[in-house]
This record gives structure tokens, C-alpha cells and sequence, in this order.
């Protein structure tokens, strides 16, 4: 025990503080890798009407490049959003590293 400090107090109080910026970057990383998944949604899904986003987008046929284009931006857009909001955990464990 530190200073009179149960087990608990530490976990909260200097463990998990510390350890903000690694979870946060585990987090964006294992969202990303699910929300990039296509290939389940098709497995699960009976109709293409209940496929997710990727799953749709993987089997949307489109008639050119410019399309195709708008729709990855669409579907990148909630990934984007999510960043701003982990990014003060990036910036505090790259500046607490270095």
C-alpha cells in the first residue's frame, strides 16, 4: 500500500490515469477494426436491407470512381468524429513519453 492507500485507490488514482492514452489509442484502433468489418455483417445479416454501412457498401454497385469515392467518405465520417474526442488522451501520453 502507498501512503495508507487500498488496492482500489491506486488502480483508480495512478493506474488508470496513466494508462489513459494507451487505452484510448486500444479503443480507436479495435472501433475502427469493427466498424471496418464487412464481411461479418453478411455472414449474420439474412436481407441486404439489415447489412451494416461496410457490409452495404461492399455489394453497392457504383458507376464510377467519383462515387465510389463519396461513399468511403460517408462512411468515414463517424471514425472522424471519434478521434476529436480521444485526441487530448494522444497528445497528454505523447508529451508525458517524451
Amino acid at each position: 500500500m502507498i501512503d495508507g492507500a487500498s488496492q482500489w485507490s491506486i488502480l483508480f488514482r495512478i493506474v488508470l490515469p496513466n494508462s489513459a492514452p494507451g487505452l484510448a489509442t486500444i479503443a480507436v484502433f479495435c472501433s475502427l477494426a469493427q466498424w471496418n468489418e464487412w464481411f461479418h455483417g453478411i455472414i449474420y445479416m439474412d436481407a441486404p436491407n439489415q447489412y451494416p454501412l461496410m457490409s452495404y457498401l461492399q455489394g453497392f454497385p457504383s458507376g464510377n470512381e467519383v462515387g465510389r469515392a463519396a461513399q468511403l467518405v460517408v462512411a468515414a465520417i463517424p471514425m472522424l468524429c471519434l478521434y476529436p474526442f480521444l485526441q487530448r488522451h494522444f497528445v497528454r501520453g505523447l508529451t508525458f513519453a517524451g
